[in-house]
């Protein structure tokens, strides 16, 4: 996960962590529109490691409000 996190470094994200068993990654970045940062996201894989994947942006409040609505 190395590399993912230094790609995503190389395009301008920010305090980027990668997860290995989950395969997720948390960042900060400047742009707001999570379209955008997918298809950011979603070219510099396919570009850099030669294969789609799919890619889906949550905010902080966007994983607060899902965490809100799990059952006990």
């Amino acid at each position: 996960m190395a590399a993912l996190r230094d790609l995503l470094y190389n395009h301008d994200f920010k305090k980027v962590q990668t997860y290995i068993q989950s395969d997720n990654v948390v960042f900060h970045s400047s742009e707001e529109k999570k379209s955008s940062i997918k298809n950011k996201i979603h070219n510099a894989i396919a570009s850099h490691f030669g294969f789609e994947v799919p890619i889906l942006v949550k905010t902080p409040m966007g994983l607060q409000q899902i965490y809100n609505d799990c059952p006990n």
